[in-house]
Formats: structure tokens, C-alpha cells, sequence
């Protein structure tokens, strides 16, 4: 009415002072940023209703980054920020370093009403079987609020007036239903249709730590009292039976951890050696001086699984080139030929057995000889298997 005034007061009939009428135009000037502004204050803004400064008081002391937030479609009116979401570091459960989580809220409909939120419910409720979801109204977030929650991520739909939006977060721990809610909640309390954007009820209650979920995963190894003793497999007595008349050296024992990858490493000692190496020397008098060749011969614990059908898998990876079937207790066993070595399957056990000679690397008819004494010394190692 102010400004109706005005323009009647200084119109062509009556004649204003200079000075009347700069204040007449520049009120004028002011009428449409006026407007705009009163509007754009009625317009939601998805980062205002989820500010950073909430996902820092959750997530106490981690890495949050804000990603560039999402303008609605011309479509829609004037525009709006309609999508902000924030990558968070948090503690990897599996692993001594961070994994990231998203978090973001997206405005689904600034003209909505309970139909529009009945039958988001509807359509989130009917297809929660096939998704392993859960899908629960929620009381005291903005008009009426449901959850939906899977395996990998919680979502909050909330209707506030005229305003639908989600807030979701990638599940992470028990604290990601409870940190949802609250977000969800804090952004309802920002927004009224008669005001637009507000303060909200203030602070967000701060999380005092960051709940690391439990590590669940099953090992594949077994536990370190099931480990067999790898000399207790291949005994001097053994060598020196394959290989009559050579000086036998040994055994050598190779002692090792079980360790278990976690945010928090386990490693504990093995009881038994899981590798046990000899060393066979044969001396020969040959025009007068002395003919030397040895042989290297160790017996590695490939590993001891957890359960057998993790053994097949190591079995496929140390499997050599032919079968050897019918070798003592072994449920499989196989062989490389030309680097001497055996691979044997029982049960949870993966072993190898290897033997080859100095000659034998360089005269076939040695390594000929060397296969048919390392399979003489499979065959006794077959039969020692737990």
C-alpha cells in the first residue's frame, strides 16, 4: 500500500520534488529482490536441513567431506537445493584403516500430502521381502515418518507439511538406525510450510565415540592348535630309509603365526613347525678324487583350512601337473615332474613335499631317478598324515 501511494502521489498529474521521487524509484528497485528473497525463504534447502555440523556430532572426530550439492529441476519451479550428501570416514572393522559411508538427504516433493507419503509406504512395504528390508512407521519426526531398513543401508522418509524427504545413511554399525532417526528428526524441526527454513530445535545430540561393529567373518584357517607338526610327517628315519648310505642333515624347522587380518591383528604362534627341510649328501670316489651331489628335501604346510572344501580351494592353486592316485591316506595327490614336487589333500591339510638333487637339474637320467625317490618318499609321508 506503502509503495501504491507513492506512485499515486508522483504520478503524471501531480509533480514530486526531486528527492521524492529517487525514493519512489529506489523502493521500487527494491520490490522484486524483496520478493525473491520472501520466496526463497519459503524454498527447502537439503543442506540446511542436513548440515554438516550434525554428521560431525555423530561422528566425532572422523573425515567428513560434502560432495556438491544437487539443484531441483527447472521442472519444479524456482530451484532449490534438492540433494546433499557427505562422504564419511569411519573405522574399518576388517582392516587397521577407514572405509567410506555416505550420508545424504534428497527432497522428494515440495507439494506433497499423506497420500503421497501413503503410498510411499505402500510401495516401500511391498517390496521389503525382496529386499531383506524392514519397514516400521516412526512417531515424533515431522507430520509422520517411516524407516526402512536393509543389510546395506537405512532410510528415513519423513512428510513435514508440505515437505517429503529422506535422510539416509549407509549402514554401518547399531548406531546407524539411532543416527538416522536423529538426523531425520533435526531436519523436520527446520522446516514449516508457513515459515520455510528455520533453526530447528538446536544442537544435535553429540555421539560420545564411534561404535565399531564386530569383525564376523569366519576365518579360513583353523585355530592354531589343529596345525599338524610337519616333521612329525617326514622323519629323519624316513630319509634316510628313501636315500640308504647318504649323510642326512636335519631336520630344519620352519616355525610360523597364525594371523588373523582384522582392525585389530591376532597373531599367535603355531605349536608345530610347518616346514621341516633335510638335506641328503652323496660322496663318490671317481678317478681319484670325490663326486659330490645332494639333495634338498622339505615338506611345507601349505595351510590348514577351517573346513575341507577350503582345502580344495588351496589344493586347485598347488595341484601338479599328473594324479597320483592310490598314495597312502591321501583323499588326492599329484606331482610336477620336472621341478620335483608333490601336492597332497586330506581333509583340511594342503601339504607339499619336494625333493630334487644338484645332478638331477642338469642330467635327465638324475631326475629321472629323483622322481621315483621323492614318490617312494610320498608314499611314506601318505601314510604318516594326521
Amino acid at each position: 500500500m506503502k509503495v501504491r501511494s507513492l506512485v499515486l502521489l508522483c504520478s503524471a498529474v501531480f509533480v514530486c520534488p526531486p528527492s521524492q521521487a529517487d525514493s519512489v524509484r529506489e523502493t521500487l528497485a527494491a520490490v522484486p529482490a524483496v520478493l525473491a528473497a520472501q520466496a526463497g525463504a519459503r524454498l527447502p534447502d537439503a543442506c540446511a536441513l542436513l548440515p554438516q555440523s550434525d554428521l560431525e556430532a555423530l561422528f566425532p572426530g572422523q573425515s567428513i567431506k560434502k560432495d556438491e550439492p544437487r539443484l531441483s529441476a527447472l521442472s519444479k519451479g524456482p530451484q532449490f537445493v534438492e540433494n546433499c550428501s557427505y562422504r564419511v570416514r569411519v573405522p574399518n572393522p576388517r582392516t587397521t584403516g577407514d572405509q567410506t559411508k555416505f550420508a545424504w538427504l534428497f527432497i522428494l516433493d515440495n507439494g506433497a500430502g499423506p497420500r503421497d507419503f501413503a503410498d510411499r509406504f505402500k510401495s516401500r512395504s511391498d517390496t521389503a521381502a525382496m529386499r531383506k528390508a524392514t519397514v516400521e512407521k516412526v512417531d515424533g519426526i515431522g507430520d509422520e515418518a517411516f524407516q526402512d531398513v536393509s543389510e546395506r543401508e537405512t532410510t528415513v522418509y519423513v512428510r513435514k507439511g508440505a515437505l517429503f524427504f529422506d535422510v539416509q545413511l549407509d549402514t554401518y554399525s547399531a548406531q546407524t538406525l539411532p543416527n538416522a532417526l536423529a538426523l531425520a528428526r533435526q531436519a523436520a524441526s527446520r522446516w514449516s510450510d508457513a515459515a520455510g527454513m528455520g533453526p530447528g530445535d538446536g544442537t544435535i545430540a553429540r555421539n560420545e565415540k564411534i561404535e565399531i561393529p564386530a569383525d564376523t567373518r569366519e576365518s579360513m584357517q583353523a585355530p592354531a592348535e589343529q596345525w599338524p607338526d610337519a616333521c612329525a610327517m617326514l622323519t629323519k628315519e624316513d630319509v634316510q630309509a628313501v636315500y640308504p648310505g647318504l649323510d642326512i642333515d636335519g631336520p630344519d624347522k620352519r616355525m610360523a603365526m597364525l594371523t588373523r587380518e582384522s582392525r585389530e591383528q591376532k597373531s599367535v604362534p603355531l605349536p608345530h613347525p610347518i616346514g621341516c627341510a633335510y638335506t641328503a649328501t652323496e660322496t663318490r670316489n671317481v678317478s681319484g678324487g670325490r663326486d659330490i651331489n645332494t639333495t634338498s628335501i622339505r615338506l611345507n604346510i601349505a595351510d590348514m583350512a577351517a573346513k575341507p572344501e577350503y582345502a580344495q580351494r588351496m589344493y586347485k592353486v598347488i595341484r601338479g601337473d599328473a594324479d597320483l592316485p592310490g598314495l597312502g591316506t591321501a583323499e588326492q595327490a599329484s606331482i610336477k615332474a620336472a621341478s620335483g614336487e608333490v601336492a597332497m589333500l586330506k581333509g583340511a591339510l594342503t601339504l607339499t613335499l619336494k625333493a630334487s638333487s644338484y645332478k638331477g637339474s642338469r642330467d635327465q637320467a638324475q631326475r629321472d631317478k629323483d622322481v621315483e625317490l621323492l614318490k617312494a618318499l610320498a608314499a611314506r609321508v601318505a601314510a604318516r598324515l594326521p
